[in-house]
């Protein structure tokens, strides 16, 4: 083995440094060199290393070594220099805080962190601990699950010493009266000195509690078809329940009576006759209702009468008889038909003969002696052979006269006799022949207004010749009234 040997500086003289070549020299390691310094601090004159190097033919990444892990071990690298990629599981010895990498100014991981980060954040919604978890709640859950209750409130201080006009006392609109009673300014909300309260208007629903308006507190009561949110008295609703489902009793009258709002939804049911029943005021009861039955036992008319100068459908009074019905209601003022059943009066005479030596061109009565019907009973009179009114109204009067021997174109007429005075023109036909055995006829049929009391008659005339002329039998007249 070839060796060069450098002790100090060494004087060998070459003729030329490059003449000594690696083929002379062979392989060149650092074994080979020995010298009290490290390869890289060798000077061979004005050489530096790496010229040095390059002329012993050694690269600085030694790769030209036989051995990559031989050259790996001079370089101190082992086999953790061939890998190209590495996971970081595969690491041993890493920190398991924060502060093992050197971050001192970070949150830690915590599960509760974890919870609330997942949370969707919802406006004016609360974070709080339910079931030993974090979740987010309603204004409304929090005040359930936390089961706030008025004693919960402090600080307010009772009512009594807030100082008038300031704070909540203005918002509520109240100060003390002399027995510490909250009361409306103008004292309308309740009594100070008894501090009970009288007289409340306008309190929400849901400030009354259930027998709170008991102990004798009583109010005005509404008309029934008031619909507003008034406080309703036991009054208004036994009434208005009567006057919308219908009947809630049921009241028997035989005789005069005078009713009252008690009566409102009731169904009256009427007997007898010849009375008065006297109505509840229709003023302030907008909306009251009441029924009546007149019975088949009524035997006379039946007078309703409102309260002092109030009507009954645009009248004084209304008269009812047997098999009537109707329901009146108030509008506040008066009294009117909401229903009414009517049964027309009615009545019918006739002469049961021939009435003969009728005068010429004199209105004569015709002799109505026999009934054809009366409804009612008593209006019509075979005696005095007229027909009285029971019930003022519309009546529709209709009669004929039968003429016998009236002569040659003889002019014949009926009329309509009120209270003795004829009142409308004949109605009058012409005889069709001379001949003393013809007949004619003359008729009426009209509408009068006629008021109780009234009564008719019916009269005929003819213009024959000669006094001669004969009302045939089955003449007469009828009334029936109108609605």
């Amino acid at each position: 083995m070839k060796k060069i040997i450098l002790i100090g500086l060494m004087c060998l003289s070459i003729a030329s440094f490059a003449q000594l070549r690696k083929d002379q020299l062979g392989a060149i390691n650092t074994r080979d060199i020995k010298c009290c310094g490290a390869v890289s601090s060798l000077k061979l004159g004005k050489l530096n290393d790496s010229t040095y190097l390059s002329f012993l033919g050694v690269k600085n990444d030694l790769s030209d070594l036989n051995s990559a892990s031989a050259a790996r071990t001079n370089l101190g690298l082992g086999s953790f220099a061939t890998i190209s990629s590495l996971a970081f599981s595969s690491l041993t010895g890493i920190p398991t805080t924060l502060s093992g990498y050197g971050i001192t100014d970070a949150q830690p991981l915590n599960p509760n962190l974890t919870t609330i980060a997942g949370l969707t954040p919802t406006t004016n919604n609360f974070i709080v601990s339910v079931g030993s978890a974090w979740a987010s709640r309603t204004p409304s859950q929090v005040k359930t699950t936390l089961a706030i209750s008025s004693s919960d409130v402090s600080g307010l201080g009772p009512l009594a010493t807030l100082t008038p006009g300031t704070g909540v006392q203005t918002a509520l609109g109240v100060n003390v009266g002399s027995a510490g009673a909250p009361v409306v300014n103008g004292g309308a909300l309740g009594t100070p000195s008894s501090g009970t309260l009288t007289n409340a208007t306008g309190l929400p629903a849901s400030s009354i509690v259930a027998g709170a308006l008991a102990n004798g507190m009583t109010a005005t009561t509404q008309s029934v078809t008031d619909n507003s949110k008034k406080i309703a008295t036991t009054e208004y609703v036994t009434s208005y329940v009567a006057s919308t489902m219908g009947s809630v009793t049921n009241t028997t009258v035989s005789g005069a009576t005078t009713l009252t709002t008690s009566n409102f939804g009731q169904m009256i049911f009427v007997s007898g006759g010849g009375y008065t029943i006297t109505l509840p005021t229709a003023v302030g009861n907008t909306g009251g209702l009441i029924y009546f039955q007149f019975t088949n036992s009524v035997s006379s008319l039946i007078t309703l009468d409102p309260n002092g100068s109030e009507t009954i459908d645009g009248s004084l009074t209304q008269l009812f008889w047997a098999k009537e019905s109707c329901v009146i209601i108030s509008d506040g003022s008066n009294w009117n038909f909401n229903y009414v059943k009517r049964i027309p009066m009615s009545a019918g005479l006739y002469s049961n003969a021939d009435q003969t030596s009728i005068p010429t061109s004199t209105l004569t009565k015709v002799a109505t002696n026999t009934l054809i019907y009366d409804n009612y009973g008593s209006l019509a009179s075979t005696v005095n052979q007229k027909i009285t009114i029971a019930r003022t109204g519309r009546y529709r009067v209709v009669g004929n006269v039968w003429f016998l021997n009236p002569g040659t174109s003889a002019r014949n007429a009926c009329a309509i006799y009120i209270n003795g005075v004829v009142v409308i023109p004949h109605q009058s036909t012409e005889s069709s022949n001379g001949a003393t055995s013809a007949s004619s006829t003359a008729w009426i049929n009209y509408d009068f207004d006629l008021n109780t009391g009234d009564y008719l008659e019916f009269y005929g005339t003819h213009a024959a010749s000669s006094n001669n002329g004969t009302f045939k039998v089955n003449s007469g007249f009828t009334i029936r009234e109108i609605f």
